[in-house]
């Protein structure tokens, strides 16, 4: 796994990225997470920027939404815990 991440700020402009994209192609968490054999809520949370993917899940998860290589990369990094000010 990637080192780990120490600016909060990063993370959550990729999960931004990620929505909008997600929006855009109209995928469900669940259609994002087929395939990479995690589950929908741990998937979600990684997108989100709780925790980081495994290589093989933030490649295909990647591909699907049209994610360049910096931010697959970022998605393997252990973000900051509570990085989300409003949220669990």
């Amino acid at each position: 796994m990637i080192q780990s991440q120490i600016n909060r700020d990063i993370r959550l402009v990729l999960a931004d990225q990620i929505l909008l994209s997600k929006a855009k192609k109209d995928l469900t968490f669940a259609q994002l997470a087929d395939g990479t054999g995690l589950s929908e809520a741990f998937v979600t949370a990684a997108l989100l920027g709780q925790h980081a993917l495994p290589a093989d899940a933030a490649r295909l998860i990647g591909e699907k939404l049209a994610l360049d290589s910096d931010a697959v990369l970022l998605l393997q990094t252990i973000p900051l815990r509570g990085s989300i000010d409003d949220r669990v």
